[in-house]
């Protein structure tokens, strides 16, 4: 008998934590920001996702008043840096834009997840702009703003 419940306590974890480690598809994946030294979870900002036919849209605060009180995330002027989607599922498009805190703007479409961090110090907003097709394993269909607050030094 006590093996029974052994087995069966054993079985129940498994199945939470497995549970846990699966993506949720009523939301887009999570994203970061991944630096030399750092790994770091992007703020969701506004998205629209399609969830078995039904079109989900929420629209997120502000890019600087989300991340206003937020840590910077430390990076070296001129390293790389990866944009990482939580996701078996990989964007099929991605679209970077960024705001200085004097005010500078910027835009640039990506080839892949790699982009490099400003040649000049100061804080940098950056909103990565993804979208999925739904032609990916899991089918995910929409678009999703991820940011990210950036020092460089």
């Amino acid at each position: 008998m006590k093996g029974l419940k052994w087995s069966l306590a054993t079985f129940a974890t498994t199945a939470l934590l497995l549970a846990g480690c699966s993506e949720d598809a009523t939301q887009p994946p999570k994203g970061e920001l991944l630096t030399t030294n750092n790994k770091d979870k992007g703020v969701l900002g506004d998205y629209c996702w399609e969830v078995e036919g039904k079109e989900n849209c929420e629209k997120g605060d502000d890019i600087v008043e989300s991340l206003e009180k937020a840590e910077a995330i430390p990076a070296t002027m001129g390293t790389a840096l990866t944009l990482s989607i939580n996701s078996d599922d990989r964007p099929t498009s991605g679209e970077l834009e960024w705001i200085s805190e004097e005010g500078t703007k910027g835009k640039e479409k990506l080839k892949g997840s790699l982009l490099f961090a400003p040649q000049e110090k100061g804080v940098y907003y950056y909103t990565y702009t993804a979208k999925w097709d739904g032609s990916g394993k899991n089918g995910y269909k929409g678009e999703a703003e991820y940011y990210y607050k950036l020092r460089v030094q």
